[in-house]
């Protein structure tokens, strides 16, 4: 099997998430730690359920050979999976079946899988550009802010630790007031331009550009 660049760049994103990750049989990608759950449809079809410990370790492996659309990947071992580049080859080694189990626990569902929501229960919708996210991400490592706060009217970056701040009003205000804060260290979006979903407990960003790629984060002031 050969990974598009889309897939391999899905990965990229994932792995800042956690860089454990377990696949599952089919055309789905999911990534998720104690706070994030991450998911997309990718173009290939993963044969059976695996393991890797450490995916950036997994992602420079395939690095090493030219990206010209001539790598191969093996997964009929059970053990490890093999890339293949020409008459070279890489076998990298897969997790056990328990370590699979402990990487599952970490959900905040208790296994792999993304949560359809009830849109009965969102408090708010509205979109998010590319643009202002962007600059949302930069604002905050330049003024040293690591919480991301959503009310009814506005995006405010702020931190206990710092007086700096940055407001982003909404285009159009929700009628029902409502505030929750996300740690900014758990906004690890894939770029593009985003649907953003306010439950009471928690946040989802629908990619507007690949409607398969959604993250759920928990909110931080339960």
């Amino acid at each position: 099997m050969k990974l598009s660049q889309s897939t391999i760049s899905f990965l990229k994103n994932f792995s800042k998430i956690n860089r454990q990750m377990v696949f599952i049989e089919g055309n789905s990608l999911y990534a998720f730690n104690q706070s994030t759950v991450a998911t997309v449809d990718i173009a290939e079809e993963i044969p059976h359920k695996f393991g890797i410990n450490d995916l950036n370790v997994f992602l420079s492996a395939i690095q090493s050979f030219p990206d010209d659309g001539e790598l191969e990947i093996d997964f009929s071992s059970r053990e490890y999976l093999t890339i293949i580049y020409g008459s070279s080859k890489i076998n990298y080694g897969l997790v056990s079946d328990l370590l699979i189990e402990e990487i599952e626990n970490q959900s905040p569902f208790g296994e792999v899988g993304y949560a359809e929501l009830d849109m009965k229960e969102c408090l708010f919708t509205f979109d998010l550009p590319e643009e202002e996210l962007s600059r949302i991400m930069k604002v905050s490592a330049s003024l040293g802010v690591d919480e991301i706060h959503f009310t009814d009217s506005e995006v405010v970056l702020k931190s206990d630790r710092t007086i700096n701040s940055y407001e982003y009003k909404l285009p159009v205000p929700c009628e029902n007031e409502f505030e929750l804060t996300l740690d900014m260290r758990n906004l690890l979006l894939y770029k593009g331009n985003y649907q953003v979903n306010i439950f009471s407990q928690f946040v989802e960003f629908v990619n507007k550009d690949i409607p398969s790629l959604k993250y759920i984060i928990s909110v931080t002031d339960l």
